[in-house]
């Protein structure tokens, strides 16, 4: 969104069920040195809007943490088709 001409905003029209998520991705943004303004925190729904306006954000090496969870079906289908998947470097830890 920073790429279009006019930037980016974003207006949710209900609750909001991943503010966490929404909180990482700014975070994120602004690592990358984009400017992001917030809506206040007691705005009603429909009523907040997160702004990103136009910019390019700075490059890097970043390391993403996978989520498995989305893997699974991938990984089965392979299996099911008599296929081969890999999945690398994937740890396991049994507490």
């Amino acid at each position: 969104g920073s790429l279009l001409p006019g930037g980016l905003s974003v207006t949710p029209t209900g609750a909001v069920p991943s503010l966490p998520h929404v909180a990482m991705t700014v975070a994120s943004l602004r690592e990358r040195g984009l400017a992001v303004v917030e809506p206040e925190p007691a705005a009603a729904e429909g009523e907040r809007t997160w702004l990103v306006p136009a910019g390019r954000p700075a490059g890097g090496r970043v390391a993403i943490e996978p989520d498995l969870s989305n893997a699974g079906p991938f990984l089965a289908a392979a299996l099911v088709a008599g296929g081969r998947g890999r999945v690398l470097q994937l740890y396991f830890i049994f507490i």
